[in-house]
């Protein structure tokens, strides 16, 4: 029998951990949790080993000023307390698809891609080849967008930061699909246009004059990728069931108070023999290569977490505001799948990121004292902060649906960003952006009001000139009444 105190050395140094480290500490903590059963756990849909699995990575991973546990009792008892804030009802992932799922294409579609030369039996499989050759978790993220309804836990995390290359763009409108954008230059480098271009003989890149035929091509691979849930359970709402982690959770995150404390001890005998899923593995990477950035002095560009809460809450430094004595910044979250349509998703090209740090809310601008920045998770390079804020300039244009837990690509001048899509009446994303805004101003960090925002301060600008526009026509409109009365 090893003792507790291997696990609790390791809890301690968590901001510090290598890779290997933080597998270690994954598995010794998993294995004390195995022979713990609770009640609770029998009432929930997902397996033991899969809510001990996001418990380590909500409670251990993200949420990382709670105290060393004394024993594994306590574990156990934390462990507890994280599946009574499981109110989800997940529907069943699917990491395959059904190449038999019929992809037959109407009499019009037919002959809108005769001019191609390809016929639907072609495109079909074609469809087939190119999902075959999709990691998981880009084969989840193309799910998860044709139906989001669908989930994407366990490969959330790394679905949205590797989710550029495959190059899924927002849904313009319900009837032209995503084709408009999916066109544009900006996607051009990606494996989906190429994967189209290809399909339909495009040797130099598709335009705008092939909307129509990629439209037609992109509903035969969503068919086909998404068939594994066509005769699945329709339970839950899709704002909810593509929500990653569920709403619930967050909630229980973001709040205050922290785990509770218990009595007992435990053995981690077999600790060995608990795999890592290789989401977490990209987490634990993502830590060690993030660790060496820790120190830095806070400057613009930079992600600090803040310090003072166990909301895994972190500020995307925008500028420093000498008058006030503090920073002022747009807040980080570690949850992409909540993503808004001037949010900015986190991704591959920003590392070395911390995991922690995975989603950046463009709306959401504080001002923090540098007493609450606690250590630098990443950087965002001057091209990235410039893509930002010409994204936060464009706002909402009504350019993509609603379709909540859904994160695709906008582009934004020759480059793009990943983001998510406009909210609609109810949504749980509003509900969300209110549990983030508490627990900031929990944490002591002041909200900048929205008329002081750029994007503010433009549209306050518009409003009054429109306002001079409509004075002005209405003294017009008396001069013109009073000389020719």
């Amino acid at each position: 029998m090893e003792p507790f105190s291997v696990v609790q050395a390791l809890w301690r140094r968590r901001d510090l951990l290598r890779q290997d480290e933080w597998q270690e500490l994954y598995r010794r903590v998993l294995a004390l949790l195995q022979g713990d059963r609770p009640d609770e756990a029998a009432r929930l849909p997902d397996t033991l080993d899969a809510l001990q699995h996001a418990w380590f990575m909500e409670r251990v991973y993200l949420v990382r000023c709670d105290a060393a546990p004394d024993d594994a009792a306590v574990l156990r008892q934390r462990f507890r307390r994280f599946l009574q804030d499981q109110l989800h009802r997940p529907l069943p992932e699917a990491e395959v698809f059904n190449e038999d799922w019929p992809c037959s294409l109407p009499a019009e579609d037919d002959a809108a891609l005769r001019p191609y030369g390809v016929t639907g039996g072609e495109v079909r499989d074609a469809a087939a080849a190119f999902l075959r050759t999709l990691p998981a978790d880009l084969l989840v993220l193309l799910q998860g967008y044709c139906t989001p309804r669908r989930r994407l836990a366990p490969h959330v995390a790394a679905a949205h930061y590797h989710g550029g290359a495959l190059g899924l763009a927002h849904f313009g409108s319900e009837k032209h699909g995503a084709a408009p954008e999916v066109v544009l230059p900006a996607h051009a480098d990606t494996l989906l246009a190429r994967w189209l271009a290809g399909t339909l003989r495009r040797e130099n890149g598709l335009g705008p004059g092939d909307s129509a035929a990629v439209r037609i091509v992109l509903d035969c691979l969503c068919a086909m990728a998404s068939a594994p849930a066509v005769d699945g359970p329709d339970s839950g709402s899709p704002e909810h069931d593509a929500l990653t982690p569920p709403l619930p959770v967050v909630a229980a995150r973001l709040a205050a108070d922290g785990d509770g404390a218990g009595d007992g001890t435990g053995s981690a005998a077999d600790w060995r023999d608990t795999a890592v899923p290789p989401d977490a593995l990209l987490l634990f990477a993502r830590a060690e290569a993030a660790a060496a950035l820790a120190q830095r002095v806070p400057a613009p560009g930079q992600i600090h977490l803040l310090t003072g809460t166990r909301s895994a809450l972190g500020l995307l430094l925008d500028s420093w505001q000498p008058e006030r004595g503090c920073w002022r910044g747009r807040l980080v979250t570690p949850d992409a799948s909540y993503a808004g349509p001037t949010d900015l998703v986190i991704d591959a090209r920003d590392a070395p990121v911390d995991g922690r740090a995975g989603l950046v809310l463009g709306e959401l601008l504080y001002d923090a004292a540098p007493a609450l920045l606690g250590p630098c998770l990443g950087v965002l390079g001057p091209a990235r902060l410039q893509a930002l804020a010409l994204h936060e300039e464009r706002g909402n244009d009504g350019q993509a649906l609603p379709r909540p837990g859904v994160v695709a690509r906008r582009a934004v001048g020759s480059d793009y960003v990943l983001t998510g899509t406009p909210l609609f009446v109810g949504d749980p994303r509003a509900t969300y952006l209110r549990l983030v805004s508490e627990a900031a101003s929990h944490a002591g960090l002041r909200e900048v009001p929205w008329e002081v925002t750029a994007r503010g301060e433009a549209i306050m600008a518009w409003r009054w000139r429109k306002v001079v526009v409509i004075v002005a026509v209405a003294l017009i409109g008396v001069l013109a009444v009073w000389l020719f009365h």
